[in-house]
């Protein structure tokens, strides 16, 4: 997810030379470079005030986050980039894991592949609900790209 202020992005090649606001996450960094946009990492505090800033065009922006902070009331386009993946992760300590019974070891990891499916699914139609919430702020297009684009 990218709102932008200054542009709508139709390719790749609108990222090159862009400063785009994100996370200190070096996954979302690199894949910022690979498209020659120059990012910018920023704690998620100091990024409204910064999008509304020439200085920074584009922040890579989770929708629920986006909305909420108002962001589209200074960024006026949006740009579904599909840049990151960001899975909730089951965790366990291996050694305990190995001391569960084989039933048990199994009943969880369906247990958490269950989970992560419905996670998907709600995940899948919050974003709907959000872009919805963003066609009817009035402010600039909303742009669904495939993925050969953007």
């Amino acid at each position: 997810m990218s709102p932008t202020r200054a542009h709508r992005l139709k390719t790749p090649a609108d990222l090159k030379g862009l400063k785009i606001r994100t996370n200190n996450s070096p996954m979302n960094i690199a894949a910022f470079k690979v498209f020659g946009a120059n990012p910018i990492p920023m704690p998620f505090a100091r990024s409204l005030y910064r999008a509304g800033n020439a200085h920074y065009r584009r922040s890579g922006t989770p929708d629920q986050c986006r909305l909420v902070s108002k962001f589209f009331e200074v960024q006026k386009y949006l740009s579904l980039t599909h840049h990151a993946y960001s899975p909730l992760l089951v965790v366990i300590n291996k050694a305990k894991f190995d001391g569960l019974t084989p039933e048990f070891q199994q009943a969880l990891i369906s247990s958490a592949q269950e989970a992560g499916n419905y996670q998907r699914k709600l995940v899948a139609e919050d974003q709907q609900k959000n872009h919805r919430r963003h066609e009817r702020s009035g402010r600039g297009s909303h742009h669904r790209s495939r993925p050969q684009s953007l």
